[in-house]
């Protein structure tokens, strides 16, 4: 299943009332989409912008997502997931890496 990066920026008029009941919509839409998972959310206060992280069909799915459910969506990336969970198992354990690491550099 493809993963995207949706970036949405939030109007500084907005509450901490209206931030919530926007979430709730976001999550309860995904589920007029049978594929659709949201993964997690990262806010960025400075920015006054969140990050999304979805797996989903496509971009138009995401789109047609945020628009049903009254949320902004300024910007949409496909990515791919990059964590350290990739390394750990591949060597042995976590303590093991350390020295690895040490020795490749």
């Amino acid at each position: 299943m493809p993963l995207f990066l949706i970036r949405r920026d939030i109007d500084d008029a907005a509450s901490e009332e209206e931030l919530e009941s926007a979430g709730f919509r976001a999550f309860c839409f995904t589920f007029l989409y049978g594929n659709m998972r949201w993964v997690t959310s990262y806010w960025d206060a400075e920015a006054r912008s969140f990050f999304c992280i979805y797996e989903a069909d496509n971009e138009e799915q995401l789109r047609e997502h945020a628009r049903r459910a009254r949320i902004p969506c300024d910007e949409i990336r496909q990515v791919n997931a990059v964590g350290p969970e990739k390394y750990v198992g591949e060597i042995g354990e976590p303590e093991a890496l350390a020295e690895v690491a040490l020795l490749q550099s």
